[in-house]
């Protein structure tokens, strides 16, 4: 669990994960997430299902109980973020978590002897395991994408893309609208089966099995809410709104190329999988099946929820432009006081995710700011710019813990020295002990 569990990036074990991204190419992101830290879970999986199975239920509710904790913990990360890279780091973070429930559930229910729900869950885990592959493969290249045309992936120091970015800011929208779980989308159709395994799960078992099953229903909702306003701030900030580059530069406009194709199908298989997601979902229900030693499993079904749920926001929104069109609502320039109207006066990423910032500050310790000049401050102080570094407690204790490793670590060399008189000792010992113990 801590070898897998670190390398896969769940909490506390997930420092390292933001730190690797923003250094990255775009290109190297996208596979370091997408297929890297899938390589970890595949670790997990054949340990609790082959190596060391049958294991205890507590197993899996444990397992549980850390998904749900990565998934909140992520999202809030990525919330108060305004590095692009290293927010979608974080929601790496998050959707490992949503993954990790899903063989949690899969292993408690196996440990039950609900084969049909051990089924579901790992199903889950898996259709979810391909579905943030897609979609936050997309979006590190979308943010590749920005960061060649603008130099940056600083939220507060970008704004007004889509005019420039013409192919690449509608296919971010779908990963973003994918990775925040809204149909019809791949990520909506993994995350409700997520949601059915772990309602199918929730009294099934003892009084701390509920208990931990219900509040991941709980996490998982407000993770997907939390997602969602996430990723609002992000694209509303980076491709809506005018421009905050400081300096005149021509305006480009994105041409059709290899890179926006590869992105483009990204994007599609996005839609696919959302749309139909019974092309991932039945040949993974065979290898589920062939995995837990059923004879057949039958493939869970997914209702026609999404295409519904994707006409209701469509059709509120015509019913408004319909409404204003009969009631005559006028257009008027947007009121700064008298002053004239400047990309300065646009919301923030600071701004837009300081309410949430506030409402969960009991998981952050007080921040800290560190000064950054652009230009000399000298002939140009008001170009003297601030960002907000946040240190959080699962940083903290990650530090603490990683800290106790190394000194550990560092004194454990002693019995490591290079003799090889002591390494005979260790081995006459180790022999002497395992016939003692076999007698």
């Amino acid at each position: 669990m801590l070898g897998f569990g670190s390398k896969a990036g769940l909490m506390p074990l997930h420092f390292w994960l933001p730190r690797a991204h923003p250094v990255a190419p775009a290109s190297a992101s996208a596979m370091l997430s997408g297929a890297m830290l899938k390589v970890a879970l595949f670790g997990l999986l054949v340990v609790t299902l082959e190596l060391a199975a049958p294991g205890p239920s507590w197993w899996g509710i444990a397992l549980v109980a850390i998904g749900t904790i990565s998934a909140v913990g992520g999202v809030l990360y990525a919330l108060v973020d305004h590095d692009l890279k290293r927010l979608l780091a974080y929601h790496s973070v998050e959707n490992v978590g949503i993954i990790v429930i899903g063989i949690g559930v899969a292993l408690f229910a196996r440990s039950a002897g609900s084969s049909a729900l051990a089924g579901l869950a790992l199903v889950a885990a898996l259709f979810h395991t391909i579905n943030h592959g897609l979609f936050k493969a997309l979006l590190f290249l979308g943010a590749g994408t920005v960061n060649e045309v603008e130099g940056t992936v600083d939220l507060e120091r970008l704004g007004g893309l889509w005019g420039e970015l013409v192919w690449t800011a509608p296919f971010f929208l779908i990963g973003c609208a994918a990775i925040t779980g809204l149909p019809p989308f791949n990520g909506f159709a993994s995350e409700w089966l997520t949601f059915q395994s772990l309602v199918g799960g929730a009294f099934g078992g003892g009084l701390t099995a509920t208990f931990v099953l219900v509040a991941a229903i709980a996490g998982l909702a407000l993770t997907g809410g939390l997602a969602a306003a996430c990723f609002v701030k992000v694209f509303g900030v980076v491709f809506l709104g005018g421009s905050r580059r400081i300096g005149a530069r021509p305006q480009l406009r994105e041409r059709l190329d290899s890179s926006t194709v590869g992105v483009g199908l990204l994007a599609g298989l996005c839609i696919v999988l959302g749309v139909v997601p019974t092309l991932a979902v039945v040949p993974l229900a065979g290898v589920v099946g062939e995995t837990l030693g059923l004879v057949a499993l039958t493939p869970p079904t997914l209702p026609m929820l999404p295409a519904t749920l994707a006409l209701l926001p469509l059709a509120g929104a015509l019913l408004c432009v319909v409404m204003a069109a009969r009631r005559g609502v006028r257009s008027v320039p947007t009121w700064t006081c008298g002053s004239p109207v400047t990309a300065a006066a646009q919301y923030t990423a600071t701004a837009f995710s300081k309410p949430l910032l506030t409402v969960f500050a009991f998981v952050l310790l007080p921040q800290r700011q560190r000064r950054y000049e652009m230009g000399s401050s000298r002939w140009f102080p008001e170009r003297i710019l601030y960002r907000t570094e946040s240190r959080y407690v699962v940083d903290e204790v990650a530090r603490r813990f990683a800290a106790l490793v190394l000194r550990f670590a560092r004194r454990s060399r002693l019995v490591q020295s290079g003799s090889l008189r002591i390494y005979l000792a260790y081995a006459v010992a180790a022999l002497i002990v395992t016939v003692a113990l076999a007698r």
